[in-house]
C-alpha cells in the first residue's frame, strides 16, 4: 500500500513537471513567433527603404549628369529634402526603429 502511494505521488509529480515544461515550451514558441513577425516586418521596411535609396541614387546620378550636359542649373534634392519625404512614402529614416523592442542577442 505504501509503495502504491509513493508511486502515485511520483507519477503525479512527473505529470505536473511535464505539463509545466510543455507550457514553458509553448510560451517560448509564442515569443519566438512574435519576434519572427517583428523581424519580418522590419526586413520588409528595410527592403523598401533600400529600394527607395537605390532609386534616389540613380535619380541623383541622372539629374547630375543631365545638369552637367545641358548646362542648366537644376535643383538636385538635398539629403534633408529626401529624408523629409521618406516618411510620406512609408520608408522612414535610417535611424527609425533603433532602440525599440528587444535586442538581437
Amino acid at each position: 500500500e505504501d509503495k502504491r502511494y509513493r508511486n502515485n505521488s511520483a507519477s503525479a509529480r512527473s505529470r505536473l513537471k511535464k505539463k509545466q515544461e510543455t507550457l514553458r515550451l509553448e510560451r517560448t514558441v509564442s515569443d519566438l513567433a512574435g519576434r519572427f513577425d517583428e523581424l519580418e516586418r522590419e526586413a520588409t521596411e528595410l527592403r523598401k527603404e533600400n529600394n527607395w535609396l537605390k532609386e534616389l541614387v540613380l535619380l541623383r546620378g541622372k539629374s547630375v549628369t543631365e545638369a552637367g550636359n545641358s548646362g542648366h542649373d537644376e535643383h538636385v534634392p538635398s539629403e534633408d529634402d529626401d529624408l523629409g519625404n521618406a516618411q510620406e512614402r512609408g520608408g522612414g529614416s535610417i535611424a527609425e526603429g533603433k532602440g525599440k523592442g528587444k535586442g538581437l542577442s
